[in-house]
């Protein structure tokens, strides 16, 4: 579901006017959402470009680039990307322009609104290079697919379609997509789009040779406040017009040197010689040679001017494109960094989170041996020398296996040897360690081998494993019962078998065959501590050695579980 910060940033770009104060405040508010941010860092962008600060614009696209390269929301990255696109256009790097306005176009939804104005600036581009045959392709396609597009989208596809048709004498067409354009623009309350339907149609008029549509609609361009380079256009379209008209041309020369007077005032240079030259030719029918020189003096007055401008605004469009290619590799390293330090993190998350069930299973392990400690403490008997000598060797063997667990700890994985071992003695040993709590609660272990037993395996791992077989099968045994431990040698394993007298491993399916972490549903027989840990840990042990463990029911009652060990390691 959409948040209400993105739903307030997707109005800011439906509205038609920019309101910058209400887009950076929800661009303020949108830290912790990247598709709202991105959305309203592309409008920002917009905004600025409009007012003629690009540095800041591109600056906002980038930023805009970044925040919808953190999120899967379509709309978010074709708005970021086409706002990039429409930066490097206004610098006049239009192949760069292109490449993101065709990624804004493929991340939007096909034929959507959003893929139209990405399309439609893209063929834009095209023609801004003069590349008007593909330019001509890109707007027939376009031109084709307006009719789910909003009236003034419409209007805008059909306007800029008939600029390019007419600049390639596809006279028919270009009036055609006028003709539609003010069609569509009926309803849509947008007259500075029906003035240039107006500029563009009398220019068509002149190519096709009809003065009076040319001058109708020229006039109606220029009996408005239209934007300067839109009355312009229409004047020189009407400055054409008029030159067999003698009768208009001198309403069209007074036109024409106001609007150059304004276009000087105004620092439009281009359009003031462009004016001053449609004068010269107007001055010059009408046989007034010195007025015709005079603008043509003016002219190149204007374009001296306009050379020192065009060589200035070439050095600062230079700085400004370097600068625009330090400001993208800054944002591509902050982004390099950012997502080196996510991995870091990740890492960091992976080795703590690593280290706990280290410590959890360390923990675990060295219970088993600690409480045979305990037990043969508990049953030392000072007045029984021979106890006494039993006890200790009990005792000795729980802290060589805790030793043994400490070692294999601080030596990792990474130093794990698997040498030659028998099997058989690993599970004595580790029986020795168990004897001092099986006689606390009257239990008996036995260990049982048969055929050849060696095998090559870590015996640290091998005793871990079984060790927690062990603790589980005293555990959830009654007293005066006997622990089997039977170890037995196949042609390619070994099995180490743990079989007691408890009540079995309850709602144990026959076909799971092999049980991960579950924790057993039977009560511990002597109030022992049970954690859900020592299938689990026996499991894990197991597996690493590349062996199974599967668990079964005794026919006549226990449980029976199995540790199957290849022989090679």
């Amino acid at each position: 579901m959409d948040s209400d910060l993105r739903a307030a940033a997707l109005d800011l770009h439906r509205a038609p006017r920019g309101d910058e104060p209400a887009t950076r405040a929800v661009l303020a508010q949108a830290g912790s959402d990247p598709a709202a941010a991105a959305i309203a860092g592309a409008r920002l962008s917009t905004l600025l470009r409009d007012t003629g600060e690009l540095s800041r614009a591109f600056a906002a696209a980038l930023e805009a680039r970044t925040q919808a390269e953190r999120c899967e929301d379509p709309v978010a990255r074709s708005l970021a990307w086409l706002a990039l696109g429409h930066v490097f256009y206004s610098v006049g790097q239009h192949t760069e322009a292109r490449s993101w306005l065709d990624r804004a176009a493929e991340s939007a939804e096909p034929h959507s609104e959003l893929w139209l104005r990405a399309r439609m600036a893209s063929a834009a581009t095209l023609r801004a290079e003069a590349r008007l045959d593909e330019a001509t392709v890109a707007f027939d396609a376009l031109a084709i697919r307006l009719d789910e597009a909003s009236p003034t989208l419409a209007a805008l596809v059909l306007i800029n379609a008939a600029s390019c048709w007419h600049q390639v004498n596809r006279l028919a067409d270009a009036q055609d997509a006028l003709d539609r354009a003010r069609g569509v623009l009926t309803d849509a309350g947008r007259g500075d789009l029906d003035l240039w339907v107006d500029a563009i149609s009398a220019w068509v008029a002149v190519k096709a040779g009809d003065p009076a549509a040319a001058v109708a609609a020229g006039r109606r361009a220029l009996a408005s406040q239209a934007p300067l380079d839109l009355r312009s256009s229409a004047v020189r379209a009407l400055a054409l017009a008029t030159d067999g008209a003698p009768a208009l041309r001198s309403e069209v020369l007074a036109a024409t040197r106001s609007l150059a007077d304004e276009a000087e005032q105004a620092g439009a240079r281009q359009q003031a010689v462009d004016l001053h030259l449609s004068a010269a030719k107007l001055c010059e029918a009408s046989q007034d040679l010195a007025a015709a020189v005079v603008h043509l003096r003016s002219a190149r007055a204007v374009e001296s001017q306009l050379a020192d401008d065009t060589e200035r605004l070439r050095l600062q469009q230079e700085r400004l494109r370097l600068e625009l290619a330090r400001m993208q590799v800054e944002a591509d390293l902050l982004r390099t960094h950012s997502e080196t330090l996510a991995q870091a993190n990740r890492a960091l998350a992976a080795a703590d989170g690593a280290r706990a069930r280290l410590l959890r299973t360390l923990a675990h392990d060295l219970r088993n041996p600690l409480t045979s400690v305990m037990a043969a403490a508990t049953l030392m008997d000072p007045n029984r020398p021979q106890a006494v000598r039993a006890r200790t060797a009990q005792i000795e063997a729980a802290a060589v296996r805790m030793r043994d667990i400490l070692d294999e700890a601080l030596r990792g994985d990474a130093e794990a040897s698997r040498p030659r071992v028998d099997a058989a003695s690993v599970a004595r040993q580790c029986v020795s360690a168990f004897e001092g709590l099986a006689d606390r609660k009257g239990q008996r272990i036995q260990v049982e081998a048969l055929g050849e037993t060696h095998l090559q395996t870590d015996p640290g791992a091998l005793g871990r494993a079984l060790d927690n077989l062990l603790s589980n099968a005293l555990k959830y045994s009654g007293p005066d019962t006997l622990i089997r431990v039977v170890v037995s040698g196949h042609q390619a394993r070994v099995d180490l078998s743990v079989l007691d007298q408890g009540p079995g491993l309850p709602e144990l399916d026959p076909q799971d065959g092999l049980l991960y972490g579950r924790q057993l549903a039977a009560r511990a027989t002597g109030g022992e501590a049970s954690w859900g840990l020592g299938l689990h840990t026996a499991y894990e042990l197991v597996a690493e050695l590349g062996g199974l463990l599967a668990l079964g029911n005794q026919a006549d009652g226990g449980a029976v579980v199995r540790i199957s060990l290849p022989r090679r390691g």
